[in-house]
């Protein structure tokens, strides 16, 4: 798996009674999952219905009401109605966000989640995966739908056999494929070291590549203000560069695909271990001292420049003070 997207479908009231403990028990193990996936995977895309259901029911999409807690702004939002994601612009923008990969959760599993990874499937020919755990339980007279549910959509080669456990575990160990490796390359050669103590280094380097660098994002707050030093700092809100404040703007920027400036984390063992931002937030770059040979100072690095190289630098903007003062035209 690799740029996976994880797609949630149907984890609304109109679906899941919010007063059922199984149904609630069911959204809180789907909401935990995202939580814990979130900073290994590409993006989450939260999938609704509109209208009413089949009890003339209205559905709850409309507003902020349909939105989970685990829900971040930047999610992707898609409409399902027909429970088989073949409604207009549901596929269309799922592709734009460029997934390679695709975990579905939510219900039902019979039905919206086999048409929906189904479609998904045979339309963009990536990789799927429907965990059992992550969806609605058969009742005892509809586990033979639920069986042949799961043997259809294994017969066009969706995984229906990997748990929310595996799942979380594999998205943890995607390994970084960037420029770090090539660094690491071109570090042996310039050492000029005899050809088999070089092969070793390059192996020894790039089995250190196992970490993941994104964008920084909603939910980075805590990690990306440590890793700028902000358990050091005595808290200023005061000081536009102190970490406290870097942090909130570099979030702030990152829910504007507009941008021309943000920053990037990097994931290691399943925890944060370096940080780098664009010069118009403080150009820092900060790996944990375990990891500073790792080659992801590197990557990170080299993930700014090309970033910065297509955007442009962004115009410099005046201190509070200044722009208070500055005279109108």
């Amino acid at each position: 798996m690799k740029n996976v997207i994880v797609v949630i479908n149907h984890v609304q009231d109109s679906y899941l009674d919010p007063n059922n403990p199984v149904d609630a028990a069911l959204r809180q193990k789907i909401n935990d999952f995202v939580e814990e996936i979130r900073p290994f995977v590409k993006g989450i895309a939260w999938s609704f219905a509109e209208g009413t259901n089949a009890r003339n029911v209205e559905y709850d999409a409309a507003g902020e009401r349909a939105r989970s807690p685990a829900f971040r702004p930047g999610d992707i939002e898609l409409v399902n109605n027909e429970g088989k994601g073949q409604d207009s612009g549901f596929l269309k923008k799922l592709e734009a966000a460029g997934p390679g990969a695709v975990i579905l959760a939510g219900v039902y599993y019979e039905a919206c989640s086999m048409g929906t990874a189904s479609t998904i499937r045979e339309a963009l020919r990536i990789p799927v995966a429907v965990p059992k755990d992550l969806a609605d339980a058969a009742a005892p007279d509809c586990a033979y739908h639920h069986e042949s549910a799961a043997s259809a959509m294994a017969q066009i080669g969706i995984d229906v056999k990997s748990m929310a456990a595996q799942l979380l575990e594999e998205a943890k160990q995607l390994p970084y494929v960037g420029p770090a490796i090539a660094i690491a390359a071109a570090v042996a050669t310039e050492l000029k070291l005899p050809p088999q103590e070089a092969g070793r280094e390059i192996a020894g380097a790039a089995a250190k590549q196992n970490f993941t660098i994104r964008p920084i994002r909603d939910g980075d707050e805590s990690q990306v203000c440590k890793l700028l030093g902000g358990d050091n700092s005595k808290l200023d809100f005061e000081d536009p560069k102190h970490p406290v404040n870097i942090t909130v703007a570099l979030i702030e920027s990152s829910r504007n695909p507009d941008a021309k400036g943000g920053g990037w984390i990097a994931i290691a063992d399943g925890k944060p271990v370096g940080v780098a931002t664009t010069e118009n937030f403080g150009g820092a770059l900060s790996v944990t001292a375990k990891y500073a040979s790792a080659g992801i100072a590197e990557a990170l690095s080299s993930t700014r420049d090309d970033f910065q190289s297509k955007k442009g630098p962004e115009p410099v903007k005046a201190a509070p003070s200044a722009q208070k003062n500055a005279p109108s035209l």
